[in-house]
């Protein structure tokens, strides 16, 4: 089952938050914490906000 299926099942008030925040915990928990590190971004890239890599990640997360 899928994160997203299971908070809502269990009546989560903001399911899609909790997903978004159990990713964020899996991938960069420091982050989660408020305690993140300055990343630095590749050769030719703009660094993103935080908000806007964490969309990124979570598009990247296959949910059904």
């Amino acid at each position: 089952m899928d994160p997203l299926t299971l908070f809502e099942k269990l009546d989560y008030p903001n399911p899609q938050e909790a997903v978004e925040r159990l990713v964020k915990w899996k991938l960069a928990p420091d982050q989660l914490l408020g305690q993140a590190q300055p990343l630095t971004a590749p050769a030719g890239e703009i660094p993103q906000p935080e908000e806007q890599r964490s969309q990124d990640l979570l598009a990247q997360v296959p949910i059904e």
